[in-house]
Parts: C-alpha cells; structure tokens; sequence
C-alpha cells in the first residue's frame, strides 16, 4: 500500500474532524487536548519532546536523581529535525487546507505553545 501524500492526509484529518468531530478522531490523529484532561491535572513539569535534553536535565537536577543524562536521544544524526520535517509538509499542502489543519489543532497549538505553521502568500 502507498503511502499518502501530504495533500492527502490532510485532507483525510480536515474530512474526518468535519465528519466525526476531532475528539473522535483516530487516538493518533486526535487533538491531544482530547486525549487527556490536562486542565485537571496539576502539573509540576511540563515538557516537550523538542526540548527533551533541556527537559530531563531539569528534572533529574531538580529531583536529586542519581540518572546519567542521554537517556533519550531525540535524532539519530544526519536525520532531518522535526521543524524541517513540519516544513517540508505544510510547503506540500495549499494555503486553504493549512489553515484548516490549524483550526482542527488549534488549542494544541495554544496549550502547548507550538509555532503555527506559516502561510503561504497566493
């Protein structure tokens, strides 16, 4: 089976959150405000895979952990990094359905302080 393209799959999220609602989606292509009921929980830390390093060493110095640092490596090397990954998609897909893909996960982007992906001028 071939994969989608970027097209394609946004398309498939923008239909689906149209069809279903987002919260119903998928649990991989769920809005993750849906997932898990982050305003009930009050949390100490809250992290981001992109920050990682910075992350755990936080934790580990904060909480007097004895952890070597490194336990998680986020890119193997010579891998493109996600932001470049996020920016070759959304360079794949129409200005029209980018924005609709911001409106299916914009409280994500709010809650968890992701750059929303530019715009393409006409």
């Amino acid at each position: 089976m071939e994969s989608p393209t970027p097209t394609e799959f946004a398309q498939y999220i923008v239909d689906t959150s149209q069809k279903i609602g987002s919260e119903n989606m998928d649990n991989h292509i769920r809005p993750l405000w849906s997932s898990c009921p982050f305003c009930a929980i009050d949390f100490d830390i809250i992290g981001q895979l992109e920050d990682y390093g910075e992350d755990e060493k936080y934790i580990i110095e904060n909480l007097d952990l004895n952890l070597p640092l490194g336990l998680h490596k986020n890119a193997a090397p010579g891998k493109k990094s996600r932001s470049e990954k996020r920016n070759k998609f959304f360079s794949e897909i129409s200005t029209e359905l980018t924005q609709k893909i911001v409106n299916v996960y914009k409280l994500d982007f709010e809650m968890f302080g992701y750059e929303k992906p530019k715009l393409q001028s006409s």
